[in-house]
């Protein structure tokens, strides 16, 4: 008797854990994977210094993706955040 309620214990718990367990919502963005992405600090004469991102991105969903956005991010060199900004279409 011990041994079968100690079965639904575990039985139940385990259910339930994968019922709390949060679901991670697919975005769109889960199977892009950038490949090749190198950055540096390029010296414009009008607009001053650009951080530019180049590389690749590989898309593995079955269905072509309609756009990419890109995030860079400066740090100082103690490791905190200076400067980010995004580029692509934003969500609506």
């Amino acid at each position: 008797m011990i041994l079968t309620g100690l079965v639904v214990c575990i039985v139940f718990g385990a259910y339930a854990f994968n019922r709390l367990e949060p679901k991670i919502q697919d975005e769109g963005n889960l199977r892009i994977t950038p490949m090749d992405i190198q950055s540096k600090v390029v010296n414009n004469l009008e607009s001053g210094d650009l951080f530019v991102i180049t590389g690749r991105v590989t898309n593995e969903y079955n269905k072509p993706r309609s756009f990419i956005s890109v995030t860079g991010k400066l740090f100082t060199k103690n490791n905190f955040l200076k400067r980010s900004g995004k580029i692509g279409r934003q969500k609506r």
